[in-house]
């Protein structure tokens, strides 16, 4: 699901919404790797 989230974001780099997105997305990881 994270790969599907992370491309999603990947395809919109350029939209205002997608760097919050991929700042969340990393934000999440970082909590589910700790």
């Amino acid at each position: 699901m994270e790969l599907g989230s992370f491309n999603h974001t990947r395809t919109a780099t350029y939209k205002p919404g997608s760097f919050l997105q991929l700042f969340l997305c990393s934000y999440v990881l970082s909590l589910t790797i700790y």
